[in-house]
């Protein structure tokens, strides 16, 4: 027997209890052409044999993945028939290496090329296979004399599953039980996603909220006036000069906010404006209508917990007359109070700084960012 028909040969043995014969010889066809055209490259008949079995153990393995076979005999079976079927219930390569000496000439050495394992690993597992056949008491024959087709007619077989996976299991399942499986999946989904949904939503704007909430109360505090008494400004121990000068009388009038010194204004820069104090409508109020006098009554406030907001962008020009305006308002709901000193500051009371670039917010070159902040706390 050359390579060829031993290559065929060995596909017609392993596939004939559970394969068609016009399957085997398609399967035949497919390896012996490959082989050939091997042939034709080189005339090394051992490389032949080792490159045309392994193609076949690598595709037979695709035909039986999953599956083993499973066969009864119509009758009593003779030696043969018993031993040959438990061959082709083996792997491909332990049914080779009980068989390839025997049937096909290819001892160890050539096997070991073919299934790349060692030679003592080929008979060690020989030797657990030959001991298996005697535990299940099936009597060895030689393998050169089992003619496949011949013993294919009395055995009945049929591949299955080793295991069948819950796809399979719910595939088999009746039309009606299917359909309300996959009902109560879909309806279970939706259930699902619509708590979930507006709880993440929820948890998400409650984490905003906070945030804001921090920043307002932090910068309420900061922006606070200084109690009674005291004051933000370091002391400065006069001198005896300067005490001379504070004993003058003061004027009368006290000097109104656009004549004194007002702070130099720089494009991309953010003042902030801090109001606190008992009259907190009327605040609001005011400062609705300053904004209005100057144009800049396009601005709606920002109602958060702990104060109003307003936060707008204007142009340089602008900021020192809304500066004056809010000072202004600030003393004249200040004499509207009653006389005493303390009741005018718990009345109203204005603050402010500026920064550079607070936040992330891109402010337009040759303006200002405005945020006018009343405390209601």
């Amino acid at each position: 027997m050359n390579t060829l028909q031993a290559i065929g040969d060995f596909v017609e043995f392993y596939l004939s209890p559970d394969q068609s014969v016009k399957t085997i010889e398609l399967f035949q066809l497919k390896i012996l052409q490959k082989a050939q055209k091997l042939q034709r490259k080189t005339k090394d008949d051992t490389l032949l044999k080792v490159a045309g079995f392994r193609e076949i153990l690598k595709r037979i393995r695709s035909v039986r993945k999953g599956a083993r076979l499973s066969a009864h005999f119509q009758k009593k079976p003779s030696p043969e028939e018993r031993f040959y079927l438990e061959l082709v219930r083996l792997s491909p390569q332990d049914c080779l290496m009980v068989i390839a000496q025997a049937r096909y000439g290819i001892d160890d050495s050539l096997l070991s090329l073919i299934l790349k394992r060692s030679e003592p690993s080929i008979a060690f597992r020989r030797s657990q296979l030959q001991k298996h056949f005697l535990e299940e008491g099936v009597s060895q024959v030689d393998p050169a004399t089992i003619a496949p087709r011949s013993l294919t007619p009395a055995i009945q077989t049929a591949p299955t599953r080793q295991s069948r996976n819950a796809y399979h299991v719910f595939q088999s399942l009746p039309f009606a039980a299917r359909f309300a499986v996959e009902t109560l999946i879909v309806l279970s989904t939706l259930v699902f996603l619509m708590w979930v949904i507006p709880e993440i939503r929820n948890m998400y704007e409650n984490a905003i909220q906070k945030r804001i909430n921090d920043y307002l109360v932090e910068s309420s505090l900061i922006d606070s006036p200084a109690p009674e008494g005291t004051s933000k400004d370091p002391k400065v121990v006069p001198t005896p000069a300067e005490e001379e000068a504070d004993a003058e009388p003061a004027p009368t009038d006290e000097p109104s906010a656009a004549s004194k010194k007002q702070p130099r204004v720089n494009s991309g820069e953010t003042w902030r404006f801090s109001f606190t104090g008992s009259m907190t409508n009327e605040i609001e109020n005011d400062v609705l209508e300053v904004l209005k006098k100057l144009s800049l009554d396009q601005h709606q406030p920002l109602t958060v917990p702990g104060g109003i907001q307003f936060d707008f962008m204007t142009p340089i020009a602008n900021l020192i007359p809304l500066k004056i305006s809010l000072e202004d308002m600030t003393s004249d709901i200040q004499r509207k109070s009653p006389n005493s000193r303390q009741s005018m500051m718990s009345a109203a009371n204005m603050s402010w700084y500026k920064r550079k670039m607070i936040g992330g917010r891109k402010i337009p070159p040759g303006q200002v960012q405005v945020m006018i902040w009343i405390s209601t706390l």
